[in-house]
């Protein structure tokens, strides 16, 4: 599984990757911070995935 963040618009998905194939597994969009681009690498860390944009943290618990 991979977690993609796009920089133009903060849209956040979660992917399952094959050799076929990228399927998008289920995905939000980022609307914390000020305008300007989503530059921020995502990290996780205990369970956590941390999202920053601008002036805006958030985090999400993505453990099962």
């Amino acid at each position: 599984m991979l977690y993609l963040y796009d920089e133009k618009n903060g849209n956040v998905g979660l992917a399952r990757a094959t050799p076929d194939s990228l399927d998008i597994v289920s995905s939000f969009q980022v609307t914390l911070g000020d305008n300007g681009p989503f530059w921020a690498h995502p990290v996780i860390h205990d369970g956590r995935l941390y999202l920053r944009h601008t002036n805006a943290l958030m985090a999400y618990e993505i453990r099962k």
